[in-house]
């Protein structure tokens, strides 16, 4: 899934992928930067809202919480 976006400013970004964990972002990331991109980020969203990094790592640890107790 790419999602293109235009701010205010006329800047061009990009949305790339929906990843479960930092660690697949990460991977992907690197990948694209592999292929010659630059300025790349990775940003945390929870219910399509965009959440600080450490709600995102405190979302992801309850969720493999709960994986492991299934």
């Amino acid at each position: 899934m790419v999602k293109h976006n235009l701010s205010g400013d006329k800047l061009h970004y990009y949305q790339i992928g929906n990843y479960k964990t930092k660690k697949e972002a990460i991977s992907a990331m690197c990948s694209i930067e592999e292929a010659g991109v630059q300025s790349i980020f990775v940003a945390s969203y929870y219910n399509e809202k965009r959440v600080s990094t450490p709600l995102a790592k405190l979302l992801e640890e309850m969720s493999d919480t709960k994986i492991a107790k299934l």
